[in-house]
Formats: C-alpha cells, structure tokens, sequence
C-alpha cells in the first residue's frame, strides 16, 4: 500500500544529541506520521522527549552502535506499519516530506519491487544537492539510511542491518542484499532533507571546489574493515561494488594526502581497516 500517515512510522537513532533540534524535529515529523520511534544510545536517558503517545522511546544503557539501534527499533513496529523512515539525530526533514515520498510510489511502474525511496538532501555546511537528477526519481545501486523510507516487510525479509558493523558501511551492506534480490531502491529529485554529513569542508583548488570528509581515524578504520568484509561475505554477486569500493578509495586516500590533517594516523587506519576486514573479521 502507498505511504500515508497511517501505515508509515519515523525510526530515529541518538547519542548524545542537541535536544532542542530533535524536539523541533519531532514536532514536525508527528503530524505526518502515526508513529514515531526513539532509540537512544545516550549515557543519560532522553525520556522527556515523550510528551505524546505516538512516541516510543527505549533508552539503551551504552552505545550499541546505530545497526542494532535500527534492528532494536524494526522490532517494535506492529503489523499496521508498512514503512518506516529512518533518521539521523542531526538530519532535519522539510516539511509535508511524506507526499514527496508517496508521490514517487505513485508513478513507479514496479511497487511490488520498491524496497526503499530515498530523499535528495543538501548538506548543513554546503547547501548543495547531494545529488543532480534531471528526472523525478532514479534507480540506485546504494542508499544512505537517514532520509531513507524502508518497506518494512523486505527489510525484515533480508534479515535486518548489520548489527556488528556498528555505524558505518551498514547501509551499503544492506543495498547489496536489496540488489542481489532483484528489489529497487529509488532515489527523489526532491530535496527534504538538511543532512549534517559528518565534518565535511568545502575547498578551492585549481578553480574547482573539492569537498573532503574528514573522518576521524576511527571511522576511517570502521568505514575499511566493514566495506572490506562485505566485498568478501558477497563476493562475486557484488558486481559493481568491487569499482565503486576502488575508485572510492583512491579519491578518499588523494584527499587525505593533499588537503586533511593527521594523514598518517588516517592512512594507517583505513590500511588496518582493510587488512582486518580482509582477513580477520568475521560475520
């Protein structure tokens, strides 16, 4: 059935957040959905955040990471829900952002197909399209979890997110099981989202803005040994993933040479990232 208020819930994920700006969010996001659901990874619970009854929050006692944060909260959905929204802390929606999402339903000839519809967003510091569509929407190979409306069936179907990969790489690991079983994951020229992605900044070289990430050394190891590991577990059904991965490293390690701080230090980790994820790291 097509998202509307009724069958579609919003699944958000905190640590350690700005409480006013996820308030402001909430007050939005519930006058568009039936259900809100709050997994916070906090060392001090948030709980006075539920100040309705469409909200349900569950405090974890130390940070789970974000994959079994979203499995925790899939497992709360009840039947009546049929697709959720999965939000970062820091991500903030427009408003009426679900006809956007019902509107890309409507005109996709394969429903049955769609196992999610993600959102166009600009990024908080740089206040330019993620990406540059011409049409009202495009098929995608891999999708980012914030902005991302799930069908909650196949997500259940697939066996969830990768719980031990904890914050990063989850989603690609989750796009490639989408993709190997012939699902659809479908991308909005629309932007509705602000998407604060990381410390991102914007430089000038040779008359061309160049926009680095600069993760920390921690995530770096992460993002390597996670993306490593799902190279392996899939192997040759990956397809493409093998160029993306290549050519995603080359530019990511170009980047860090010439225009971030601490390079050893990054370098070493996304090295140690891939010999872990290559050889050590098992599922």
């Amino acid at each position: 059935m097509r998202p509307n208020y009724i069958n579609s819930c919003i699944l958000i994920v905190l640590y350690e957040p700005d409480i006013k700006f996820v308030e402001a969010n909430i007050k939005k996001c519930k006058n568009q959905v039936s259900t809100i659901i709050i997994i916070d990874n906090s060392k001090i619970s948030n709980e006075h955040l539920l100040n309705t009854d469409s909200i349900i929050y569950i405090h974890n006692e130390y940070n789970v990471g974000l994959g079994r944060a979203l499995n925790q909260g899939f497992s709360l959905l009840n039947e009546n829900l049929e697709w959720c929204l999965t939000l970062d802390q820091d991500s903030e929606l427009s408003d009426n952002f679900l006809v956007n999402f019902t509107e890309i339903y409507d005109i996709y000839l394969y429903k049955n197909k769609i196992a999610s519809i993600s959102s166009n967003y600009v990024t908080r510091k740089l206040k330019k399209p993620a990406f540059l569509i011409n049409e009202k929407f495009i098929e995608i190979n891999y999708s980012i979890t914030s902005g991302t409306l799930y069908n909650i069936s196949y997500v259940k179907s697939l066996g969830l997110f990768k719980e031990r990969y904890f914050i990063e790489g989850i989603d690609i690991e989750f796009s490639i099981k989408v993709k190997i079983k012939g699902l659809k994951q479908l991308l909005m020229k629309n932007i509705i989202m602000i998407h604060s992605a990381g410390d991102t900044t914007e430089r000038i070289v040779f008359d061309r803005i160049i926009i680095t990430s600069n993760h920390s050394p921690f995530r770096l190891y992460l993002q390597a040994r996670n993306n490593c590991r799902t190279l392996v577990k899939y192997n040759i059904k990956t397809g493409d993933f093998i160029i993306v991965l290549l050519k995603a490293y080359i530019k990511k390690i170009i980047l860090i040479i010439f225009l971030e701080k601490n390079k050893f230090s990054k370098l070493s980790s996304i090295i140690k990232g891939f010999i872990v994820g290559l050889f050590y790291f098992k599922l």
